[in-house]
C-alpha cells in the first residue's frame, strides 16, 4: 500500500519510513489514518498541525515490539506501573513504552508529543493528560477511516456519532462519547477498566474539567 506524502514535511516522511519497519501493514495503515484524522482535528480545534500529525502517526509505534524489547524499554525507561491493569500491553502499556521509544528511535523531544502518546492509553494522569492534543489522539484512534467497526454494530454506530460530534468542534461531548464507548468495548472484551477512565467521566460530567 502506498500513501501520498504531498504536503507533508520532511520530518513526517522520515518518520513514515522508520515506522514501516516497526509495524505490521495493518497497524501502519491505522497509524496513517490516525495521522490524517489528527490533522483534521488540529484545524478544527486550532492546534499545531505538525504536532498533531506526528502524534497520530507515531501513537502505536511500540505496539508490535517483541516481549524482549518491551521488557528492556520498561527497565531502561524506568516506566512506572501505577495500576495493575497497566500490565495489559495491548490496551494500556504500549502508550508509555511508545513514548519512550519515539524519543530514542525518532529523536522526538517535544513534550506535548511525548505526553500525548504516553497518556492516550489513560496511563499517568500528570503528563498533559487533558491536553487537547491528547484528547484528539484518543478520539482519532477510534474514528480514523481505516478502522472497520461494521462487524460490531453498536460500536460502528457509536464511532459514527463520535466522528460527527468531534468534527463539529465539540471536544467535551466527543470525549464523553469516546469514554463510554471504550468502557463498553473493554467490558465486551473482558478488559479491566483503568480507573483514570472513570475519573475522566466524573470530571467531565461535573464540569471539573474544561475542554473546548
Amino acid at each position: 500500500m502506498t500513501y501520498s506524502l504531498h504536503g507533508l514535511r520532511l520530518k513526517i516522511e522520515t518518520y513514515i519510513t522508520k515506522l514501516k519497519n516497526l509495524l505490521t501493514e495493518s497497524r501502519f495503515t491505522h497509524s496513517v489514518g490516525a495521522m490524517q484524522t489528527m490533522a483534521e482535528l488540529a484545524d478544527i480545534y486550532s492546534l499545531d498541525r505538525q504536532k498533531a500529525e506526528t502524534i497520530g502517526l507515531l501513537h502505536d509505534a511500540a505496539k508490535d515490539l517483541s516481549k524482549e524489547v518491551i521488557d528492556r524499554i520498561i527497565k531502561e525507561g524506568k516506566i512506572r506501573i501505577q495500576h495493575n491493569c497497566e500490565m495489559d500491553y495491548d490496551n494500556y502499556l504500549h502508550g508509555p513504552v511508545g513514548a519512550y521509544l519515539i524519543q530514542k528511535e525518532f529523536e522526538i523531544t517535544d513534550q506535548e508529543i511525548i505526553d500525548a502518546i504516553y497518556v492516550h492509553t489513560f496511563c499517568d494522569c500528570d503528563r498533559n493528560f487533558n491536553n487537547p492534543l491528547s484528547w484528539c489522539l484518543r478520539i482519532s484512534d477510534l474514528i480514523e477511516p481505516n478502522r472497520d467497526w461494521t462487524k460490531m454494530g453498536w460500536m460502528d454506530v457509536g464511532v459514527k456519532e463520535l466522528r460527527k460530534v468531534a468534527l463539529q468542534g465539540h471536544m467535551k461531548e466527543a470525549a464523553l462519547i469516546h469514554l463510554n464507548l471504550v468502557i463498553k468495548l473493554f467490558k465486551t472484551n473482558t478488559v479491566t477498566i483503568h480507573p483514570n477512565i472513570y475519573r475522566c467521566i466524573d470530571e467531565l460530567s461535573s464540569n471539573l474539567l474544561y475542554l473546548p
